[in-house]
């Protein structure tokens, strides 16, 4: 008889609410979202390929369903809120929505993502997780860094680090000349870094002009 296999792992999470600097949104739906590889039926024994069963399981997250809501009120603004129920993929997956559009776009060079984890463990295995759902080697588009260690390249465009990293790194006065987007992830979370790198990023930001894009024609 025909039996319908499930989507692997389910990819991306994250903790609790989380805050997105240079990002503000409501709520991400609930509850699993349809997903077109949803209808693999195994007729001859065979699991699906890795691929797919990772799109599957990316298509399935809540913060898919989110997608094209996400980025036209990222379009909008400079700086947006979002939070969503753990495990709706809001680590893993807004980032690389981003990502994706800009490659897509052919805007590669003028787009450069920093996402911050409270700790090291964390940016070191979400950026491999990112760069696994992609197909690619950690280090090529999407890669880390963290104190005394980094894997990236000259081609990545979504950076995954401590907020220890970033915030040193807004020591310099030209240290966000060259980024796009940053992500907050887990900012709810109480610590001297934590405290400290909203205030300093909104003061970086206030003179900065925006990225946001043209409203597309109905």
């Amino acid at each position: 008889p025909c039996r319908r296999r499930g989507g692997g792992p389910a990819g991306g999470n994250g903790g609790a609410a989380r805050g997105k600097w240079g990002l503000a949104f409501s709520s991400l739906p609930r509850g699993p979202a349809p997903h077109a590889l949803g209808g693999w039926r195994d007729v001859r024994g065979v699991s699906p390929p890795p691929a797919l069963r990772l799109a599957a399981a990316r298509a399935r997250l809540p913060a898919h369903a989110a997608k094209d809501a996400f980025l036209r009120a990222l379009d909008g603004t400079q700086v947006l809120v979002v939070s969503g129920e753990t495990g709706c993929g809001k680590t893993t997956q807004l980032p690389r929505f981003v990502l994706d559009r800009a490659l897509a776009a052919g805007d590669a060079s003028t787009t450069n993502v920093v996402c911050t984890q409270p700790r090291r463990v964390s940016a070191v295995s979400v950026a491999a997780r990112v760069a696994h759902e992609r197909g690619e080697a950690l280090g090529d588009r999407v890669g880390y860094q963290i104190r005394l260690e980094a894997r990236r390249s000259a081609a990545t465009r979504l950076t995954f680090c401590t907020t220890g990293t970033l915030l040193r790194r807004l020591a310099e006065a030209s240290a966000l000349r060259s980024v796009s987007h940053v992500f907050l992830d887990e900012i709810h979370e109480r610590g001297r870094t934590e405290d400290v790198l909203p205030v300093v990023l909104t003061d970086r930001t206030l003179g900065r002009p925006a990225r946001t894009r043209p409203p597309k024609p109905p």
